[in-house]
């Protein structure tokens, strides 16, 4: 038969209390239980977690099933001297990940505020949303090149093919930042050419209208039938949309004879003639 010692109380040498029970199961410890290196307070059936030092470092280790859960109303994680806090949970309120005992990361009600710089390797989304960081930031950049020749005699403006770029804008307080460069050769003395900047169906970028005078974004004259005018420019546009939207080059003659892209009135074949590119280049603007 088992033997069975029932004590209410355990004393030390000097008589004092190290452990008492109350008789109903509960068991008060009144001094410091001391483990070894590797030595496991276990908690569970199966040991499920165990606290212990193994010489070098301290764990709490939840080796069981479920999650290990820790409950207070406010939670700190303080360093080795109690000096510094490192991380603070507070009940219905704010969590806070501090540095050297200052706070550089804290949640909000309707968010998050970092002190100090915010360093990533990615950032996603367009930032169409973002608010306070001001404005001037180029959100997306849109571009078409145009490496081959077109000409024409028609003296109503056309679409020069392949300089058309389409942007869809994030925000309708976005800015189109347009930049182009449109290379053209005309006919010496009797010819000259003219292109407009379009956005969809309406002309931009052109002068202000005066009687017959025709309204376009900029002119070429070729000083001699080899020369290429190069014309380049830039145009910020307000389209006030979030719709997709168009940008388009066209050109059109002034006088008699043909105008080109990407290449000169003779267009000799030989080393001296050249072959040139000309390209359209959108950036949406952060307001």
């Amino acid at each position: 038969m088992a033997s069975i010692i029932k004590v209410d109380t355990i004393k030390d040498t000097g008589s004092n209390d190290i452990i008492t029970s109350d008789g109903a199961g509960n068991v008060t410890v009144n001094t410091s239980l001391n483990f070894g290196d590797n030595d496991k307070a276990q908690f569970g059936a199966s040991q499920d977690l165990q606290i212990y030092h193994d010489g070098s470092h301290s764990y709490i280790n939840d080796v069981g099933t479920g999650n290990l859960y820790i409950y207070g109303s406010a939670f700190t994680v303080l360093g080795s001297t109690n000096a510094e806090n490192g991380v603070i949970v507070q009940e219905n309120g704010y969590t806070q990940l501090r540095y050297d005992n200052s706070s550089k990361l804290a949640t909000t009600s309707t968010g998050v505020t970092v002190t100090g710089t915010l360093s990533a390797t990615a950032f996603s989304g367009d930032g169409s949303a973002l608010t306070g960081v001001g404005g001037g930031k180029v959100l997306q950049v849109v571009t078409a090149t145009k490496t081959n020749t077109q000409t024409t005699n028609s003296s109503s403006f056309i679409d020069i093919t392949g300089l058309s770029a389409s942007i869809t804008p994030s925000s309708t307080s976005s800015k189109i930042l347009i930049q182009y460069v449109a290379n053209i050769g005309c006919q010496t003395g009797t010819n000259r050419g003219a292109i407009q900047l379009v956005r969809g169906t309406t002309a931009i970028a052109i002068g202000d209208a005066s009687s017959n005078r025709a309204r376009v974004t900029a002119t070429a004259n070729s000083g001699n039938n080899d020369d290429v005018e190069n014309l380049a420019g830039s145009w910020l546009d307000s389209p006030n949309t979030t719709s997709a939207t168009t940008y388009k080059l066209q050109f059109r003659r002034a006088g008699s004879g043909s105008i080109h892209i990407n290449r000169c009135e003779n267009d000799s074949d030989n080393s001296n003639q050249f072959r040139i590119s000309s390209s359209i280049i959108l950036m949406e603007i952060g307001a």
